[in-house]
C-alpha cells in the first residue's frame, strides 16, 4: 500500500505539472491531506487507499486545481461507508 507521504508526494507533484504559473495562489493542503490520508491508511485496506490517492488525482487534472480537504474526507467516508469500513468517532475522517 502506498504511504500516506509517497500518496501526497505523487498528488503534490500531478498539481505542480498543472499550474498555470508560478504565481498561482495555491493553498497548501498538506498537514490536512496528511491527516486524512494517514486515517485511511490506518483504518482501510490498500485498494481504499490507492483510489482515494486515484481520484484526488484525477479530480485534480480534471478541474485544474486540489480538491478541498473536506471534499477529500468526504470522498474518503463515502468509499469506506461503501466497503463497509467503521470509522471511528474520533477518526479525522469525521470532521
Amino acid at each position: 500500500m502506498a504511504s500516506p507521504s509517497y500518496a501526497i508526494h505523487r498528488i503534490r507533484k500531478v498539481h505542480r505539472a498543472i499550474e498555470e504559473s508560478e504565481d498561482s495562489d495555491q493553498i497548501d493542503f498538506r498537514e490536512e491531506y496528511r491527516k486524512i490520508l494517514q486515517a485511511i491508511h490506518q483504518h482501510a485496506d490498500e485498494e481504499t487507499h490507492d483510489d482515494l490517492m486515484g481520484w484526488v488525482i484525477v479530480e485534480t487534472v480534471h478541474s485544474q486545481d486540489l480538491p478541498d480537504p473536506a471534499d477529500l474526507r468526504d470522498r474518503a467516508r463515502d468509499l469506506c461507508r461503501y466497503r463497509g469500513i467503521t470509522i471511528p468517532p474520533d477518526s479525522p475522517l469525521q470532521r
